[in-house]
């Protein structure tokens, strides 16, 4: 499994408190991670986990990012450890 670098927009969320209109319109914030794509979690949502120990299949730090809110998926280069 290669690395990958995920660009998506993020969602946001107001404080827990009353806000005005003012404060609502924000400008779209663009999001990169970097982990591996597990395939097949979720309908309709890309799932990177940060960390993979292949010998288990075990996954650490995963996100699941609706595929609607992701720019691009670039596959990364890289040498394994060894």
């Amino acid at each position: 499994m290669r690395p990958v670098l995920v660009e998506w927009i993020d969602a946001q969320a107001d404080a827990d408190r009353w806000t005005s209109r003012a404060e609502l319109n924000r400008e779209p914030r663009r999001i990169r991670t970097v982990g591996y794509i597990v395939a097949d979690v979720i309908d309709g949502h890309t799932t990177v986990a940060a960390s993979w120990d292949e010998d288990t299949d075990h996954y650490g730090a995963v996100m699941h990012i609706p595929d609607a809110m992701i720019v691009r998926v670039v596959k990364l280069r890289g040498r394994r450890a060894g």
